[in-house]
């Protein structure tokens, strides 16, 4: 079982192991991928690498990673060592979303609830993933970086503030961009949650990037 690892606040030493363990828990960084180097994250992160190694101390700590003398860091190539970190940080986290639902009086058969509402919601069939890429591949355009995007106005369920965002492909994966901020979203094999994302949250689509804002 491991520790608790998020403090609050974190330390830029926690948040860069953050960012490498969850894209290893994630299956984004694959076993035995060599990390970048030390140098390289801290110029990443406008860092001193002395706070680099910090963080990759940590991952070596949790049986993550190892370090090779001369050659760098490289993600763990036991597979069972991350799966049981994965399973002992979802447990970690779903104690913390469940000890925040309480403290706000919500009882547990409610959290149970709301979870099944929106697993139910998440639900997209096929003919949406087939219209959404179709629809994708039609109004998309060039960006400026040679990504083919596409931008929509949307309404965000939290604020219900109108932002526009930028759907854009690269590679075989998906990314969105908006209000100054851009996100990994998904690999091509996982159109469906992409569509989700936009079934959700797009409500005048599809636009082109010249007519956002």
């Amino acid at each position: 079982m491991i520790d608790k690892i998020e403090t609050t606040p974190l330390s830029m030493s926690d948040k860069i192991a953050r960012e490498i363990y969850c894209k290893i828990a994630s299956g984004e960084c694959k076993r035995g991928e060599k990390l970048p180097s030390v140098r390289e994250m801290a110029a990443k992160w406008s860092v001193s690498p002395d706070t680099v190694q910090r963080a990759y101390s940590q991952l070596e700590q949790l049986s993550l990673s190892e370090a090779v003398h001369g050659m760098g860091t490289f993600v763990t190539e036991d597979e069972s060592r991350i799966v049981n970190f994965r399973r002992d940080l979802m447990r970690q986290k779903v104690d913390t979303f469940v000890g925040e639902m309480r403290d706000i009086g919500v009882s547990v058969p409610e959290i149970v609830s709301a979870l099944e509402r929106e697993g139910k919601s998440s639900i997209v069939s096929a003919d949406d993933a087939k219209k959404f890429l179709a629809d994708f591949e039609r109004h998309a355009s060039l960006d400026e970086n040679g990504n083919y995007a596409l931008t929509f106005r949307n309404e965000t369920d939290y604020s219900r503030e109108e932002v526009w965002t930028t759907l854009f492909k690269s590679g075989d994966k998906w990314y969105f961009r908006s209000q100054g901020k851009t996100w990994a979203g998904f690999r091509a094999k996982e159109i469906p949650d992409a569509t989700l994302f936009v079934l959700k949250y797009a409500k005048s689509i599809p636009l082109s990037p010249e007519s956002g804002g």
